[in-house]
Formats: structure tokens, sequence, C-alpha cells
């Protein structure tokens, strides 16, 4: 019997679609737009 070594990970991908996210790039720029994308990734973890 072999045992098996490889440590076992679980891996997701999730591909979410938010309606008229280029708009809040647009109007309030990239770095406004990357704390959007930062805080709705924390909440989907939670």
């Amino acid at each position: 019997m072999f045992k098996n070594t490889i440590p076992k990970i679980s891996n997701y991908l999730l591909i979410y679609d938010i309606d008229n996210f280029k708009n809040i790039n647009d109007i309030y720029g990239r770095l406004v737009g990357n704390s959007v994308l930062s805080e709705f990734t924390n909440i989907l973890k939670n």
C-alpha cells in the first residue's frame, strides 16, 4: 500500500459579472474600481 504524499488542496474558480462595472472605473477611476473589487471579494469570502 502506498501512502498519498500529495497534500489535498481544494481550488475554486468563481466567475462573476458585475453589471456596468466599467462605469465605476470611468467615473471614479481605477483606484476606486480596484477598491470596489477588493471589498466585493471580501464579502464573497465571508
